[in-house]
C-alpha cells in the first residue's frame, strides 16, 4: 500500500473553492515542516451589512499522516533545547565569553530611551 506521501506526490492537483460564488484555486504545497496539502491566501471582499469590506483569505490544507518520519518533533526540540543551552554556555565559558566587534569599528552609542510618562515632544 502506497503511503499518503507517495499518494500526493504524484497526484495532487488544485483544488477549487467557493468564495461566495468565485471560484478560487487553493494549489498544492509542500510546506516547510515538510507536510503535504493545500493552500491559497488572497485578498477578497465580503459584503457587511450592505458594504463592501476587503478581507485577507488564508486557506490551508494538511494532509493528516504527509510529515516525513524523519521531521524534528516538537517534544524533541523542547527536550534537546536546554541541553544545547548548557553545551553553547560552557564553550562560551571555556573560550572566554563572546568575541568583542572587531578592531576599527566605530562603536555605536545606545540612543537614549524616552521616559513612557513623558510626551515624545518634551526634553529628555
Amino acid at each position: 500500500m502506497r503511503s499518503i506521501r507517495q499518494l500526493f506526490e504524484g497526484n495532487a492537483n488544485a483544488l477549487t473553492m467557493d468564495m461566495n460564488g468565485a471560484i478560487k484555486l487553493v494549489q498544492p504545497k509542500t510546506f516547510a515542516s515538510g507536510s503535504y496539502g493545500w493552500h491559497a491566501s488572497y485578498k477578497d471582499h465580503v459584503i457587511l451589512d450592505g458594504v463592501p469590506a476587503r478581507c485577507q483569505v488564508n486557506v490551508c490544507i494538511t494532509l493528516i499522516g504527509s510529515k516525513p518520519d524523519d521531521a524534528v518533533k516538537p517534544s524533541t526540540i523542547v527536550e534537546e533545547t536546554p541541553q544545547a543551552i548548557f553545551e553553547l554556555s560552557d564553550r562560551l565559558e571555556e573560550n572566554g565569553g563572546l568575541p568583542g566587534p572587531p578592531e576599527g569599528l566605530p562603536v555605536v552609542a545606545k540612543r537614549k530611551r524616552r521616559s513612557k510618562n513623558k510626551p515624545a515632544d518634551s526634553p529628555t
